[in-house]
């Protein structure tokens, strides 16, 4: 997670022992075209054990707000929530002088994983968490929870285990969530279940959803879809992986390609970024501070090859 343009935040599971959630920080030096020039990582520290597929959002005070799950097999699949301070460091978003994680998620029916996101409303400062469902669940259902700000802290509200129905599965077709600072909305991106279609949701600051999904793209499979908001023109630009028909799980390789949204219409065609069939996972740079200073550039990360040890390859796109 990008902090600022020069700081970023990396949290993995890994670490002392498997299930751990690390923070390692990282500092970034970029040249005078602000070219990412090399990085520098500092020391790691453990947040939580028996934890998966964690997300973070930086919040309106510079803190971090962090989601990640933990499934119990024949239990319960739950999502936790933490929030990290200069001063505190990682205690409860809900209650500052606890350091329990807060519970935002919980399914006791369906305990396969949950693949959480989570952003923060920089006009309400409320916190949106969302996923989809692990690769081996029955269900199509996006999960969803929000917390409100009440000027000192937030107050989780009421889950929703079936916020959207047609939701395809397993952690390369998990959900996006970007802000859009034109319409002052949430935008929300899944992939849709056995279509090369991708649902986009604006999503208001009073909860109301709108539905502005592509059409069917013109790909083989999309893969690791997420989404960027030109902060000036209000475009958004869909980047995708184009992997081979149903790969095998843990398989999802691909050429790196986006489609863009402009003037109420999608591409149907995509343009590719590079068309090495051995790419996956791809992150963006999410603009900080309401968005700005930015140049409208847009930046991300995507991990190459299918073998240890795999490169972590960076880009920058001018519109």
């Amino acid at each position: 997670m990008f902090t600022s343009p020069l700081t970023m935040r990396i949290l993995a599971e890994g670490g002392p022992a498997a299930g751990d959630l690390v923070d390692v920080p990282v500092q970034i030096n970029r040249d005078l075209a602000g070219n990412i020039a090399s990085l520098s990582y500092g020391s790691p520290s453990v947040v939580a054990t028996s934890a998966q597929y964690v997300s973070a959002t930086l919040a309106h005070d510079g803190s971090i707000i962090a989601v990640w799950n933990s499934a119990i097999p024949a239990s319960s699949s739950t999502v936790f929530a933490l929030r990290w301070t200069f001063a505190s460091g990682w205690r409860s978003v809900s209650d500052p002088f606890s350091a329990a994680p807060d519970v935002v998620i919980v399914d006791v029916s369906d305990t396969e994983p949950m693949h959480p996101n989570v952003i923060e409303r920089p006009d309400t400062f409320a916190v949106y968490v969302m996923g989809n469902r692990g690769p081996r669940s029955n269900l199509t259902t996006l999960v969803f929870n929000s917390a409100t700000f009440n000027g000192a802290g937030w107050s989780w509200g009421t889950q929703d285990l079936a916020y959207e129905t047609n939701a395809s599965r397993g952690f390369s077709d998990a959900t996006d969530l970007a802000w859009d600072p034109v319409r002052s909305v949430v935008v929300a991106t899944y992939d849709i279940s056995q279509t090369s279609r991708y649902g986009v949701i604006r999503i208001d600051a009073s909860g109301a959803k709108l539905h502005v999904d592509t059409p069917s793209l013109v790909m083989t499979n999309n893969e690791w879809g997420v989404l960027q908001v030109d902060p000036k023109t209000g475009d958004y630009y869909l980047f995708t992986v184009d992997t081979p028909l149903a790969p095998p799980w843990g398989s999802e390789f691909g050429a790196v390609a986006y489609t863009r949204y402009s003037n109420g219409v999608w591409s149907r065609t995509l343009t590719t970024i590079d068309n090495e069939t051995n790419n996956m996972a791809i992150s963006p740079r999410r603009p900080t501070m309401l968005g700005l200073g930015e140049d409208s550039s847009l930046e991300f990360v995507y991990a190459k090859g299918k073998t240890a040890r795999a490169t972590i390859i960076f880009v920058r796109v001018s519109p």
